[in-house]
């Protein structure tokens, strides 16, 4: 009988769609295949893996799913979804606002906060090539740094960032927020003031500018709010090109597939809401965070995006991977599981990326397995566009899992310098913790962990025990030495390096090298 009725709901909604519309299907605790089949080819809305798979779909992809013997329920039904594409978003501020509330911060506490502008949004690049058809997307890709600047004392870095796809708008509003408490509150708010004091954090509010106007202003029709991309011109005809039929989008690169590490073309098609683009790194924006990550190295990031209820930790570019880090990954991620479920008593789920989805050229893989970031990606809620009453609450509840971040930078942690022992300038050099960096999945596109070039800065979170480190660079003399980590405090190893050419029988390690464990700020 349940069989039937299915039969003849689906039937129905066939009949009901036309071409042009879309609805919102819900596929009830897939197996591994059909997850892997419906990721290739239908725009996914959400997933939480051994509950639901969630897409948008139109009427030739109900009769696929028909046909293939793919069960579904209908969850929105395609007046549904066009009353709720066609709505004014409240709650959101506009990039323009975003901006300005920014650069007032910064004029307002001038000692903690300075914002950059540091690239060209694809719209804008276009404009600035003599586009006036993209003459409304003159945007910048901004960042706001909240530390205390008079400190030019080496901190370990966190960054935080929105919007990567456009119709995931939270995050622009959770670290807007994050900024005007971080500012607001130093000097009165003892935590804060630690955090301000004793690391760097680096807040990317939309890191997909254009896609989030589209969303936010309804610029290309009843479906701009199931916009993902940006505004790469696929098609060549110089314009923004309006979805077909709600799920065909010729224009845009998904910059969540734009990333190095696992980048691969079978992501998707260039009107695929997963197209990755020509190569890696082909668009502004992708280009531009990988450069700021590259050049803070922080030790814990988290990207912000909607929706599952989901907390994932990388690699998660093919199946079946283990991190070498996977310990500390996962535990991190259960402080934020439960910072979560003790605010709004909601239940995330942590684990691996590719548990969800073999996902290639993302974020996380690239900032994990080019610099050893400590990445997330937070899947929060249970639709896209997170209702203005759940906004605050949201807010306020990632803001509690950011600082918890920020204080887990400062204890139960590697941190040094590695130096010439002769001219005492810092070294680029390799951090090698061989318990660590040997385990993990055979093969994993994981780099060993590099210092910051400028300083000869490192910072490794790890749980407490014994290790060995080992540090090796080019035209030095390796090093090893044990060290111990606790649980409350920030153990610190500065290795100077002998040149090559130095006889390292005229050294002794006592005079290379210092470790201790201190309470202290290093």
């Amino acid at each position: 009988m349940k069989n039937t009725i299915l039969f003849f709901c689906i039937i129905l909604l066939v009949t009901l769609l036309t071409n042009a519309e879309i609805a919102l299907i819900r596929i009830e605790n897939p197996d591994r295949d059909t997850v892997d089949y419906l990721y290739k080819n239908f725009d996914i809305a959400g997933h939480r893996p051994g509950e639901y798979l969630d897409i948008l779909a139109g009427k030739e992809h109900i009769e696929i799913l028909r046909d293939k013997g793919i069960n579904f329920i209908i969850r929105k039904t395609a007046q549904d979804l066009s009353e709720e594409f066609s709505r004014d978003i409240a709650g959101y501020r506009s990039y323009n606002a975003l901006v300005k509330g920014l650069y007032s911060l910064e004029r307002n506490y001038p000692d903690i906060v300075k914002v950059y502008a540091l690239g060209n949004s694809k719209g804008f690049l276009y404009f600035l090539f003599g586009n006036i058809n993209y003459i409304d997307f003159l945007h910048k890709i901004i960042v706001v740094k909240i530390t205390n600047l008079s400190d030019i004392t080496p901190k370990p870095a966190l960054i935080f960032n929105g919007v990567h796809h456009a119709r995931e708008p939270i995050g622009s509003e959770i670290c807007f927020y994050a900024a005007k408490n971080l500012a607001q509150n130093y000097g009165n708010d003892p935590e804060i003031t630690n955090i301000v004091d004793n690391t760097e954090i680096w807040l990317i509010p939309q890191v997909n500018p254009d896609g989030y106007k589209i969303v936010t202003e309804s610029l290309v029709g009843n479906y701009s709010q199931s916009w993902r991309k940006n505004l790469r011109d696929n098609d060549g005809n110089n314009d923004i090109s309006p979805p077909i039929y709600g799920y065909y989008f010729p224009d845009g690169v998904d910059l969540n597939r734009n990333y190095s590490v696992g980048w691969s073309s079978s992501e998707g098609g260039p009107d695929s809401q997963t197209y990755p683009g020509p190569f890696a790194f082909s668009e502004p924006e992708s280009f531009t965070i990988r450069n700021l990550y590259d050049r803070v190295r922080p030790v814990f990031s988290i990207c912000f995006h909607t929706y599952a209820e989901l907390i994932l930790y990388p690699m998660g570019y093919t199946y079946n991977t283990v991190a070498p880090d996977e310990a500390t990954l996962y535990n991190v991620g259960m402080q934020i599981h439960n910072i979560i479920l003790n605010d709004i008593g909601r239940d995330y789920t942590v684990q691996n990326s590719a548990d969800l989805y073999a996902a290639r050229g993302t974020s996380v893989d690239y900032f994990y397995g080019k610099n050893r970031t400590f990445a997330y990606t937070i899947e929060i809620g249970t639709q896209f566009i997170t209702p203005q009453s759940q906004i605050l609450p949201i807010c306020q509840t990632m803001f509690n899992a950011m600082k918890y971040m920020a204080g887990r930078a400062q204890k139960s942690i590697l941190a040094g310098t590695v130096r010439d022992s002769q001219t005492q300038s810092p070294i680029s050099a390799t951090i090698i913790i061989p318990e660590i960096d040997y385990s993990g999945t055979q093969g994993l596109l994981v780099d060993f962990q590099t210092t910051r070039a400028a300083s000869g800065r490192f910072y490794r979170p790890l749980e407490p025990g014994t290790y060995t480190l080992n540090v090796q660079a080019d035209g030095y003399a390796s090093f090893s030495t044990v060290f111990t980590i606790t649980s409350n405090n920030r153990t610190v190893v500065n290795v100077q390096l002998n040149p090559a050419s130095i006889l390292e029988k005229e050294y002794s390690s006592e005079t290379l090298f210092s470790s201790q464990t201190y309470k202290g700020i290093f």
